[in-house]
């Protein structure tokens, strides 16, 4: 395929979905394989792998899949030059569509010295397999075309797998489709909860229905022991001021949501750029878009360490320790305040001195240091009182 051609021309959200993809992928991988604990294999596993509308119908070097096997063999490249023994990698993918099944499976026949498996059928009815081959650390990668997930099953297998995993959440779609009632049963597969309808409508409040839908499910995969923490990041529609979809992270360690939120920063100077390039560039449609309205999304504080995301740090922070009866880990504090807020380990830091400056917060330091460690104990210093 030339260069000259962008494989993500119309479609430059994919292009800011695989980008984040591949450099949380490179991130999490070097922390992984490397220290004490560090796994001997890391599995990759893609159940909904397509590949759907690339332009690169040859090497597919614009579909995930092929983006994470790229970045995982630079990972493994890396730490055999360093005189480590590389990791083995392994990839899981899965397809339920025929054409594209047939597709994939040309792709993985042409990769020669990768172990690749490729399974047909629905990613759900293909678990047992897919958890039979996964070893080490895996991270699965869940991006289907829309809802329609048997979620329950899924969230079994993520819980049984060490591991983080990725889920797109089509936000735009489900906006639009979640209140009729051709999509109630399968939003109750989704949510794995028939009555889900019934229970976000005695919500209180009026949030907007897609976030009421998230909140849920999140909590759903939770209770399930598919993750502990799980932040999300919202990817805007290139050419209009709304969110096209968000991608969740699931992981049961502080680190992941550091890495997430540290990857988010990075590329959501991408996104915006991107954004004011169809804006202000030679775009045939970006005169029907005014640039300043593509721009309102980006610059309005909702951004990693953005003033209103600042806020939100602030005001969980402070819930979270209303709600502590002891100390809590800084490291755990801090990830739950990532969790719900777009900061940076940096700004829980400066947060948490604030704080403890107002004599809301009480933590010790050692010999001369200015910010607490992630072993450092937070205590409400109002005993017995909210904060």
């Amino acid at each position: 395929m030339s260069d000259e051609i962008d494989p993500y021309q119309g479609r430059e959200h994919s292009k800011i979905k695989h980008l984040f993809l591949a450099d949380y992928l490179q991130a999490a991988s070097f922390k992984v394989l490397q220290g004490p604990a560090a796994a001997k294999c890391f599995t990759y596993v893609d159940g909904f792998a397509g590949p759907w509308s690339v332009a690169d119908e040859e090497e597919c070097s614009d579909s995930s899949f092929d983006y994470a096997i790229r970045v995982l063999r630079d990972t493994q490249a890396a730490l055999e030059k360093a005189g480590r023994t590389p990791p083995k990698l392994r990839f899981l993918l899965c397809e339920r569509d025929p054409e594209q099944f047939k597709k994939l499976s040309a792709y993985a026949a042409r990769k020669t010295g990768i172990e690749i498996h490729v399974f047909r059928g629905a990613f759900e009815d293909n678990l047992e397999a897919i958890r039979a081959r996964c070893e080490g650390f895996t991270f699965s990668f869940i991006d289907p075309k829309g809802w329609n997930l048997r979620s329950a099953e899924i969230a079994a297998f993520l819980a049984s797998v060490r591991g983080d995993f990725v889920l797109n959440f089509m936000e735009h779609p489900i906006s639009r489709h979640n209140s009729l009632e051709l999509v109630q049963e399968s939003f109750g597969r989704f949510l794995d909860d028939a009555l889900w309808h019934e229970k976000i409508s005695t919500l209180p409040g009026a949030p907007p229905r897609a976030m009421q839908i998230l909140a849920m499910l999140k909590d759903r995969l939770k209770s399930k022991g598919a993750a502990r923490f799980m932040p999300d990041f919202a990817i805007l529609k290139p050419r209009a001021d709304r969110v096209q979809m968000r991608l969740i992270l699931g992981t049961h360690h502080a680190q992941g949501v550091e890495v997430f939120r540290t990857v988010q920063k990075k590329i959501e100077t991408v996104q915006a750029e991107t954004r004011r390039t169809l804006a202000t560039g030679d775009d045939p449609q970006s005169s029907i878009f005014p640039s300043e309205a593509l721009n309102t999304m980006d610059l309005d504080g909702r951004g990693v360490g953005g003033e209103k995301s600042l806020t939100l740090a602030r005001t969980a922070c402070i819930e979270i320790m209303n709600k502590a009866d002891r100390p809590v880990r800084f490291e755990v504090l801090a990830a739950r305040v990532m969790e719900d807020a777009a900061v940076r380990m940096t700004n829980v830091k400066d947060l948490v001195v604030k704080l403890r400056a107002l004599g809301l917060l009480s933590f010790d330091l050692d010999g001369g240091a200015k910010k607490p460690v992630d072993a450092t104990p937070i205590r409400r210093a109002l005993t017995g009182a909210a904060l």
